[in-house]
């Protein structure tokens, strides 16, 4: 890193790398919220709008310097999301008992590793922890599914809070998260993953807000 900098490069963002490895007991749903599919590819943009507001994911801000919020989310599931050849029965909406949306997961499986692929919290609602929620269902997902002992042997790889996503580190995730950071993360060994990033190149997933 030193080396790069003599060169007048600057870190751009951190990594973190989370795992979830098959054997583990996967968290239980803690009550508060439900759970239900992604209705249509305009719900979740919509979701994916709202959710940049505030984000604190550095590649989310970055796309915000050169394009609205709905330009950067049309992007994002363009470019990523759309081309997981996972199911999209997968993706989850949490909402309160009231029905009121709150954020949403998307548990996917790129070419090698069972990701979250993206992890968010609407604005109105961060600061309740419902990070921890989201990225719980999305492994209780994955794993329900028996991702992380399926497929080639996945790599390495560190997901960014895009994870673009800003959740807490408690389960696998290679997204980006929308809640004030990004939250994501692959795995190996057959085990999913979580990551946030350290280059400036797109690992997959985000997390968008403080969740």
């Amino acid at each position: 890193m030193r080396i790069v900098e003599r060169t007048g490069a600057r870190p751009f963002v951190e990594r973190l790398r989370l795992e979830w490895r098959p054997g583990a007991t996967a968290a239980r749903p803690a009550g508060r919220l439900a759970f239900r599919p992604v209705d249509d590819d305009a719900e979740l943009l919509d979701l994916m709008t709202a959710a940049l507001d505030g984000t604190l994911d550095a590649h989310s801000r970055d796309d915000l310097t050169r394009m609205s919020d709905r330009a950067a989310a049309v992007a994002h599931y363009e470019k990523e999301l759309a081309r997981y050849a996972s199911p999209r029965e997968w993706w989850r909406v949490a909402t309160r008992p009231d029905g009121t949306p709150v954020g949403f997961v998307i548990p996917a499986r790129n070419d090698y590793n069972a990701i979250i692929a993206y992890l968010g919290v609407l604005p109105a609602h961060r600061g309740n922890g419902y990070a921890d929620d989201l990225l719980a269902e999305g492994t209780r997902i994955l794993a329900g599914q028996g991702v992380p002992a399926s497929g080639r042997r996945p790599t390495s790889a560190t997901p960014r809070w895009r994870t673009r996503s800003h959740a807490p580190a408690t389960s696998p995730s290679n997204a980006r998260s929308s809640c004030g950071g990004t939250a994501g993360a692959r795995k190996d060994d057959g085990s999913l993953t979580s990551r946030r990033g350290a280059a400036r190149g797109r690992a997959g997933g985000r997390t968008v807000g403080t969740c």
